[in-house]
């Protein structure tokens, strides 16, 4: 359990930032200590399109670099 919180604390100070930029909002707003990134609240801020992933909508909207920090954080 201590290595999970560990990782995650890790991903947030790693993408905090680029993903302040690309996103407008906070990292922590999505993450957890010990579930980590919360997928389904970050779709629901995105407001994806029905029918639409949210992989597919990231890369349309923000970029495929924002897609990858996506996935990292999974």
């Amino acid at each position: 359990m201590q290595e999970l919180i560990k990782k995650n604390k890790e991903n947030i100070v790693a993408h905090r930032l680029n993903f302040r930029h690309t996103f407008g909002r906070e990292l922590t707003a999505f993450m957890h200590p010990l579930l980590g990134f919360d997928v389904i609240a970050f779709d629901d801020y995105l407001k994806t399109p029905d029918g639409q992933s949210t992989n597919d909508f990231i890369t349309e909207k923000y970029g495929e670099a924002a897609c990858e920090m996506i996935h990292a954080l999974l």
